[in-house]
């Protein structure tokens, strides 16, 4: 006969329409024989059973489990719960347990804010193709990390700027990389979080000082150096191990510009990122079009996207998921009443969105990653592709004159040739103010093959700042 061998009942009121009870219990079945359930609904209805053990565990297992659930419940971002009652006596509200290993644990920022590109069309990026006072790299569909080791600690932030858990790997790469550089003091990188590997595309600081005011060529400079530390000090190791750290390939020329923009296509890249040799000036041209969408299990393998509009959230139809794990995972968010947050790629959207059923739905959808760092107001309409004239033009385009329509699926980032990047590291060019895509006159959707330049060259720079 079971007994409950430790209980905690939670409760949240937000003073409107919330007024939550989750109460854990610890269940003893048979000698060293527990589970754990939580029952949660509004408080006077009857309460929904959660197992979180599939089958009976060890004590210390259940436990662990029992305290996760609670710390996690205390320390929700947007409905905290507090202690009524623990194992049947009133409890007075105490602040949420922590434990170094919680998912739950505040962690460092590293005071790093991500840059947001702005969007442009096709036709302002075929104006960047040709604008010599722009360079190019692949946009990795990732996660956004910024990381900095300093005086012997690693920490992390998302693409919001709060502090988030260092991947094991990230932080054994990132001090090895502080010490065959000489940065011990600091070292600060930013880049996508891609297939268990950092994809580094900016330097931020070094022995504590910030390179953000920096010329963005002489950043580029400093990565590729770091880059081939790296890759010489990998290249000597024993054993061959696979690296955690990466860096993106910035293309320079126009050139290389147009062989890379070919290799990201042809490999099913998201797209390409414009930044301005001299300034923080950066657009972004998508291959594809993705959204956040805060997401609702349906019965079979795929979920129902919905997103605010006008400060209402509506439906914007079913994305496929693409395994069982994933629904799941969405499943067991939704009945817990956690909101859970995913990109989702997409062709277009059907019709203008709007509030009733008659507002448009995302057309070809298909799941690429869950988003933790966002929570559902980050999910809005506002930046939706509407099916419009541009997008049937760009579909009856050839294949020569726009990128394709088709759909990705890979992720992967594009591994460029980099035999000449040392002596491209020792480029540099004249001060200008930044410009913006229209300020070049457009050829064509896709570059020419002529080459034009109107950089001035200036004598090598000096090294302050070059490891």
């Amino acid at each position: 006969m079971s007994r409950i061998y430790e209980s905690v009942s939670l409760h949240y009121a937000d003073g409107g329409s919330s007024d939550k009870v989750y109460n854990i219990h610890l269940e003893e079945l048979g000698p060293n024989q527990f589970t754990v359930t939580g029952y949660n609904g509004k408080r006077g209805s009857t309460l929904v059973p959660r197992k979180q053990t599939d089958s009976p565990v060890s004590y210390a297992e259940a436990k662990r489990i029992f305290d996760d659930l609670e710390r996690d419940k205390r320390n929700h971002r947007k409905t905290p719960y507090t202690v009524v009652e623990r194992n049947g006596a009133s409890a007075v509200a105490t602040p949420a347990p922590s434990n170094s290993s919680s998912s739950a644990t505040t962690y460092e920022p590293t005071g790093y804010l991500a840059n947001h590109p702005k969007k442009v069309t096709e036709e302002e990026a075929t104006k960047l193709f040709d604008n010599d006072d722009y360079f190019a790299e692949q946009k990795c569909d990732g996660v956004f990390i910024s990381v900095l080791y300093k005086t012997g600690r690693v920490t992390a932030s998302n693409k919001l700027g709060n502090g988030i858990p260092v991947p094991p790997k990230i932080t054994t790469a990132l001090r090895q990389l502080a010490t065959i550089s000489g940065c011990e003091i600091s070292l600060g990188l930013a880049g996508e979080f891609l297939n268990s590997t950092l994809h580094v595309f900016t330097v931020w600081e070094k022995n504590g000082t910030s390179l953000l005011t920096l010329p963005q060529h002489l950043r580029v400079a400093l990565k590729d150096k770091l880059e081939l530390l790296f890759d010489d000090h990998l290249a000597s190791s024993t054993g061959k191990p696979a690296a955690a750290v990466k860096f993106v390939y910035t293309a320079k020329t126009r050139e290389e510009k147009i062989a890379l923009y070919k290799k990201i296509k042809a490999g099913d890249g998201e797209g390409v990122v414009f930044k301005h040799c001299e300034s923080d000036l950066s657009f972004k041209f998508k291959l594809y079009e993705t959204t956040e969408a805060l997401l609702v299990a349906n019965s079979k393998r795929s979920a129902e996207c919905f997103a605010y509009h006008e400060g209402t959230l509506i439906s914007l139809g079913s994305t496929t998921l693409p395994n069982d794990a994933t629904h799941k995972e969405i499943k067991e968010a939704n009945l817990r009443q956690d909101p859970i947050v995913g990109s989702v790629k997409y062709l277009y959207l059907s019709a203008p969105p709007s509030i009733g059923p008659e507002t448009g739905q995302l057309t070809q959808a298909s799941f690429l990653r869950f988003r933790p760092e966002f929570d559902e107001t980050s999910c809005t309409t506002k930046e939706l592709k509407v099916v419009n004239k541009t997008v049937h033009e760009s579909s009856t385009a050839t294949p020569s004159a726009a990128p394709s329509s088709s759909l990705p699926t890979s992720t992967n980032a594009v591994e460029p040739n980099h035999t000449t990047r040392k002596a491209k590291n020792q480029e540099t060019r004249a001060v200008q103010p930044p410009t913006t895509p229209l300020d070049s006159p457009q050829v064509s959707v896709i570059p020419s093959t002529s080459k034009s330049s109107s950089r001035q060259e200036l004598p090598e720079p000096a090294t302050l700042f070059f490891l």
